[in-house]
C-alpha cells in the first residue's frame, strides 16, 4: 500500500497535469431523505455492534473481529484542521470519502466468512502501483477498482459486527445505495446525469 509520503510525491510529478478524478457521485434524493436515514440509523444501533476502526495495512487482519458483519474502506485525506473545545458536535476536523463498502457472511452460501477473512481476500489489492492512478485509465471491473483505489492513504477500515447473518446483506445495500462509494458496481442508486451533461447516468 502506496504512504502518504510517496502518494505526494507523486502527486508533485503529476501536478503541471490534467488530474484524475475519484469518482464520488451522491445521489441527492437518498442523501436528503432524513427518515430512511433515521430508520437506518436505528436498525445498524440495534442490529450492529458499534463500528470499529482500523488504519488498513498488511497486519491489521490479526486485529479484526472473527464474526460476521460489515466492513468500509475509508480514505482520510489531510488536512487535519484544528477544532476547538467548544464544537457543539463530536469532530476530529478530517474529512473521509467512503471507497467502497461490503459484507461478510450475509450471502448464501458465506456461513464462515468473517470479517477478518474477507480482510485477508483484500490484502493482494494494497500491492498495486500508486502510479497507475495517474497513468492508468479508470477501471471497469470491481477487482481493478479495488487495487486501484486501495493505494489511497491514510486509508482506514471501518466494520461492525452483525451477528444475525440474514440482516446483514440488506444493511449492506442501503448503506451502498445511501453512499454510492467509487468502488463498488452492485446494489449502486440510480442516478441521472447532470442537466447539460452528455455523460450517461449511473445505473443499476
Amino acid at each position: 500500500m502506496a504512504s502518504p509520503e510517496e502518494l505526494s510525491r507523486l502527486a508533485t510529478r503529476y501536478r503541471e497535469e490534467d488530474s484524475p478524478a475519484l469518482l464520488i457521485e451522491a445521489g441527492l434524493t437518498r442523501m436528503l431523505d432524513s427518515s430512511a436515514h433515521q430508520v437506518l440509523q436505528e436498525d445498524l444501533d440495534s442490529m450492529a455492534k458499534p463500528w470499529e476502526v482500523y488504519e488498513a495495512s498488511e497486519d491489521t487482519v490479526s486485529k479484526l473481529p472473527d464474526l460476521p458483519g460489515l466492513y468500509m474502506f475509508v480514505w482520510r485525506p489531510g488536512p487535519r484542521f484544528r477544532v476547538g473545545p467548544s464544537v457543539s458536535i463530536p469532530c476530529d476536523g478530517t474529512f473521509r470519502h467512503i471507497l467502497y463498502i461490503g459484507q461478510a457472511g450475509g450471502s448464501p452460501g458465506e456461513n464462515r466468512n468473517t470479517l477478518r477473512n474477507r480482510y485477508r481476500d483484500y490484502r493482494k489489492h494494497f500491492k498495486g502501483n500508486p502510479e497507475d492512478l495517474w497513468v492508468k485509465e479508470e477501471p471497469r471491473k470491481r477487482a481493478e477498482k479495488l487495487t486501484h483505489y486501495l493505494q489511497l492513504g491514510p486509508l482506514e477500515f471501518w466494520c461492525t459486527v452483525v451477528e444475525d447473518r440474514s440482516k446483514i446483506e440488506n444493511l449492506e445495500k442501503r448503506l451502498i445505495r445511501l453512499y454510492n462509494p467509487p468502488v463498488n458496481n452492485m446494489h449502486t442508486p440510480r442516478l441521472r446525469a447532470k442537466l447539460g451533461n452528455p455523460r450517461s447516468a449511473w445505473n443499476n
